[in-house]
């Protein structure tokens, strides 16, 4: 894949790497094209009914996280917020587009330690679970804002 695909091209092949592979966990690519068009798709709200005609879900550790744009009065955090019971990152609609990526990152760093299980190793060890994606999801974010495909540097 070239980096000069857009961010529907992007959604495009990773739908269609959903579909064929439907029985099987996507690849770490996919799920890299699959998040690039996600972010792009949030800064276009506007154009998402027309560019996506499914819910934007992510495969992180073998679980389908759903990602959703909500109200901001619906959420128990400002920003948003990583629902375990419903598999669910909910993001507030009000934020400026890179906010919303932002958060996104966040969100996905929640994900990561909840479902791998790292979350009771950190609390077990006094360390707030908030703690580690507050850390991260700047540098988390530059790094998928400023490399588009970063599986590619590996030529395979």
């Amino acid at each position: 894949m070239s980096n000069n695909k857009s961010g529907k091209e992007d959604l495009d092949y990773a739908r269609e790497a959903i579909a064929v592979n439907a029985d099987k966990k996507l690849t770490n690519k996919d799920v890299v094209i699959l998040i690039k068009g996600i972010l792009e798709v949030i800064d276009q709200p506007e154009k998402q009914s027309e560019e996506i005609n499914f819910q934007p879900t992510l495969l992180i550790g073998g679980h389908q996280i759903t990602v959703k744009q909500v109200e901001s009065y619906s959420l128990t955090a400002q920003c948003g917020e990583y629902d375990q019971s419903t598999k669910q990152i909910l993001i507030s609609k009000t934020l400026s587009p890179s906010t919303k990526k932002q958060v996104l990152c966040h969100e996905i760093m929640h994900v990561l330690l909840i479902e791998s299980g790292a979350n009771d190793y950190l609390k077990s060890n006094g360390i707030s679970e908030e703690a580690v994606p507050c850390l991260l999801e700047n540098i988390l974010y530059q790094f998928f804002s400023n490399n588009t495909h970063p599986f590619e540097v590996l030529n395979d």
